[in-house]
């Protein structure tokens, strides 16, 4: 496993250069529907005017969707790249309530002394880091007392993938996740590790700080966001696929064997508080 200075390295080297592509590359209408679904997420946990920070924005589409809304928002992101241009983006809108600075969310010293109402990390971005256990306890610290932290991460077992995979009859490309060392594609030269979390694991790194209110899986059996060819070429199947996963997704396994799982987490304070007292 690589050094996580050298890691980090490797990951904002990747997403700045693609941070001028990033949207016309990765974002469809899958993308746009999985982001729907946590703004809606959002909405029910936290009224309007409170405050969020995104700890993985990226180019901020969520950021200043969430600030068009009446949020106040705050971005951090590993890449000056994807920060640059989610500056150059919420220029276009001085009238709302958002800023983005550079930080990896396994660091966040920029916003110490500060609390937030939501933590939001959506799209895998915890999927750079294979430190789950140190992430955890840094976000709960910039959480109110009954803050919410909402995650949206990469299980290694996704059901599309290996039927996709076994379909074609590559069982090398179907549990790819299950390899020892993952890289990530499509940053044009450059690659980093991927780490994919069970939701087992994942739930179990986060049980010291927070519980969970919320959990789903997000493209179960229907087209995940890199699959538009099949959405396109199939569309009637992608619709019944998608009616499927509205009806399976909670289920308990198979909520954990999506492209993505959804977490919604509460912060427990009397076990933050115990902890931050011993430490």
């Amino acid at each position: 496993m690589p050094e996580p200075a050298l890691q980090h390295t490797d990951v904002a080297t990747a997403f700045n250069a693609i941070a001028p592509v990033f949207e016309s590359r990765f974002e469809n209408e899958v993308t746009a529907k999985i982001r729907g679904t946590i703004y809606e997420s959002i909405r029910k946990a936290a009224p309007l005017g409170s405050s969020i920070l995104d700890i993985n924005c990226g180019i901020g589409i969520d950021a200043l969707a969430l600030a068009a809304e009446g949020y106040s928002v705050t971005g951090v992101d590993l890449s000056p790249g994807m920060i640059d241009q989610a500056k150059r983006r919420a220029a276009m809108h001085p009238e709302l309530k958002v800023e983005f600075l550079v930080s990896s969310f396994e660091d966040l010293a920029p916003l110490e002394g500060r609390t937030f109402d939501v933590v939001l990390s959506n799209f895998a971005g915890l999927n750079c880091t294979d430190s789950l256990h140190a992430v955890f306890p840094r976000i709960a610290k910039l959480l109110h007392p009954r803050g919410k932290f909402l995650a949206v991460a990469m299980p290694k077992a996704s059901l599309w993938e290996i039927f996709a995979g076994l379909s074609r009859l590559r069982p090398g490309s179907a549990f790819r996740r299950f390899a020892r060392t993952v890289r990530a594609t499509g940053f044009h030269q450059y690659s980093f590790d991927v780490h994919y979390h069970p939701l087992r694991r994942f739930l179990s790194a986060s049980a010291c700080w927070f519980d969970p209110v919320g959990i789903r899986a997000l493209s179960l059996l229907s087209p995940p966001p890199h699959a538009q060819t099949f959405r396109n070429r199939f569309p009637g199947t992608s619709e019944l696929l998608d009616k499927l996963d509205d009806h399976l997704c909670s289920l308990p396994v198979l909520r954990g064997m999506g492209d993505h799982y959804f977490v919604m987490l509460q912060r427990n304070a009397a076990a933050v508080s115990e902890r931050l007292r011993h430490e």
